[in-house]
């Protein structure tokens, strides 16, 4: 009696051995990519977090009231931000909850468990119809936490140069 089915179908050990060489070069190939992935997630959020604190920010110095006086525009501070519409730099830091403090003129360095730090620096005029003004977004907030000097430390940045009406309102 022949005990070896000569008919029998399947795969042989050296197939195995090469489909699974195969699969673990591909899942390998893949799992590599991961780290990549996460950075470049990571990073788009912060971006992102960082356009809606220049939105924020600009949208609440065109809520400001503005008066156009003899060769200076006067402002009043900003609503939200409590941001000094004459020229010169304010400096705010942002936390993860939406919470903030504007750091303008502090004696002393912030302290706290801040993300985003935006210097807002409000341009001069000279022809009456609008005031630039730019807005720097940078991270780490306390890599820098004198906010009496321009940040010189952060991982990423988002510039931004914009303009405020000053029509009076």
């Amino acid at each position: 009696m022949n005990i070896m089915n000569r008919n029998r179908k399947g795969f042989s050990l050296v197939e195995v051995v090469l489909a699974m060489g195969v699969t673990s070069f591909c899942l390998l190939s893949t799992l590599a990519l991961l780290p990549i992935s996460l950075a470049s997630s990571r990073d788009t959020l912060q971006k992102t977090t960082a356009a809606s604190i220049v939105a924020e920010v600009s949208s609440d110095m065109r809520q400001s009231s503005v008066t156009v006086g003899s060769g200076a525009s006067a402002y009043q501070a900003s609503p939200r931000f409590q941001i000094n519409g004459s020229a010169g730099t304010s400096v705010l830091y942002f936390g993860s909850d939406d919470s903030f403090v504007n750091a303008t003129g502090a004696a002393s360095p912030v302290t706290g468990n801040w993300l985003y730090r935006a210097t807002v620096t409000v341009g001069t005029t000279t022809s009456g119809s609008t005031v630039p003004v730019r807005i720097l977004v940078t991270w780490p907030a306390m890599a820098d936490a004198n906010s009496s000097q321009a940040p010189a430390n952060y991982t990423g940045s988002l510039d931004i140069s914009t303009a405020v009406n000053t029509l009076s309102r």
